[in-house]
């Protein structure tokens, strides 16, 4: 059980310090957003941008936001990648960050 709780907090403690680089040098792009707590209902894909449906998990509120590029950082079960039905590819790891 205490391994348990040990692995546990080392996982999580990776991925706040992985969160915290990525949101540090995303922040130095002016033209970046960062929205936590959303869920991605719908997704359109077009030649030159795509719109995305998302839900606030706290409000409930929905909005669309459209960009050129859009950063999943969420898995290969990505709920992204459900939506718009893109495949993982390569290889899996054992490891949880790589």
């Amino acid at each position: 059980m205490e391994n348990q709780r040990r692995t546990l907090y080392y996982k999580t403690l990776q991925l706040l310090i992985h969160q915290n680089i990525l949101e540090k040098n995303l922040k130095l792009y002016p033209n970046v957003t960062i929205q936590k707590g959303q869920r991605v209902i719908n997704a359109k894909i077009g030649k030159n941008t795509t719109k995305l449906t998302l839900v606030n998990q706290l409000t409930g509120n929905k909005s669309i936001v459209e960009g050129k590029y859009i950063c999943a950082c969420d898995g290969s079960k990505s709920e992204l990648r459900r939506v718009t039905g893109v495949k993982s590819r390569g290889k899996r790891y054992n490891n949880t960050f790589i």
